[in-house]
């Protein structure tokens, strides 16, 4: 017995309210991807970041780190720390002079005793 010939079609999608997807931003937070944050064994927080390095530059990393016997991702932290933090604008901060330390200590000394009531 012969089998009957199944009709195939495509169907047309309903018509998109292009609106209401743009409205609805929930696709766009399905996408991104989350902020990957590890804890490492001394209790400080890692994110996650990549980092695009020349080829000469990246290889001349892996020797080091292999000599070294150390790890990459310390390697570029403790270099990119001492960069950023050279580069910190200074504070200055002038020098108290021995007046107006006394006269911060007398007006302590008053202070106090006027919250005990002497």
């Amino acid at each position: 017995m012969a089998k009957k010939p199944v009709g195939v079609t495509l169907r047309k999608p309903p018509p998109a309210n292009l609106d209401a997807f743009v409205a609805n931003d929930s696709h766009i937070r399905e996408l991104a991807r989350p902020e990957v944050v590890v804890h490492s064994p001394r209790g400080n927080e890692l994110r996650e970041m990549t980092v695009y390095l020349p080829t000469d530059v990246a290889r001349k990393l892996a020797l080091y780190c292999h000599d070294a016997d150390r790890d990459p991702n310390k390697v570029l932290s403790e270099i990119l720390e001492r960069e950023l933090s050279a580069n910190e604008p200074e504070v200055e901060v002038a020098p108290i002079s021995l007046w107006e330390r006394l006269r911060a200590n007398v007006i302590e000394a008053v202070r106090s005793r006027l919250a005990f009531g002497l």
